[in-house]
């Protein structure tokens, strides 16, 4: 196993991101509390799961996935195949969250759509839907308001960008691809973000 810390600094809940590679995944915790089940062979994220708590470190072991949470000294048993969370187990101490300088993100923004907002996504990032506002975001089947919704990824839910970008009724849209879903989402307005890059 291989295990080792990068920062993921990207305006969200401070504390550190954790990478594992355990056999054939890779998994990683996000500070603002998802951990992503991601396919290391084709940058797939096969699964987003969602614990809403700060996370410091995951670990593998038992034949399951292991997320720590020191701030509210929680660790939380991950089944590595059906992605759901099997025990949450307190650890009896808490840790009060403490700010760790790190270097601000690269973030490279371009204007694909000359009646759209800026866009700050290339084909090939992860980015996930923003949690302020906590709305979901919309699925489309075409990349248009009009097309079919073929569903929702919710706040701090994660895609991987597959096609794109297209313009359409003044949004700048892009293919994207979760473990669920798979079509057209809208980028933002001119007043906020709905997609953010996740590895910056």
């Amino acid at each position: 196993t291989i295990h080792s810390s990068i920062d993921l600094n990207l305006n969200q809940p401070t504390g550190y991101a954790d990478l594992l590679l355990d056999h054939a995944s890779l998994w990683a915790a996000t500070p603002w509390g998802t951990v992503m089940h991601i396919d290391p062979r084709t940058n797939h994220v096969q699964a987003t799961i969602d614990l809403s708590v700060p996370l410091t470190g995951l670990l593998s072991g038992g034949g399951s996935v292991w997320a720590l949470s020191q701030q509210t000294g929680t660790l939380f048993r991950i089944d590595p195949a059906s992605h759901a969370v099997a025990a949450q187990i307190p650890t009896g101490s808490r840790l009060q969250p403490t700010v760790i300088p790190s270097p601000t993100p690269r973030v490279v923004i371009w204007k694909p759509c000359p009646d759209a907002a800026t866009s700050r996504l290339k084909v090939g990032d992860l980015a996930y839907v923003t949690k302020d506002p906590p709305v979901p975001n919309r699925v489309r089947k075409e990349p248009n308001r009009q097309a079919e919704i073929l569903g929702l990824i919710n706040p701090g839910g994660s895609m991987q960008i597959l096609e794109g970008p297209t313009c359409a009724d003044g949004w700048v849209w892009w293919k994207v691809k979760n473990a669920d879903l798979e079509g057209w989402m809208a980028e933002g307005d001119h007043e906020t973000y709905w997609m953010v890059p996740l590895y910056k």
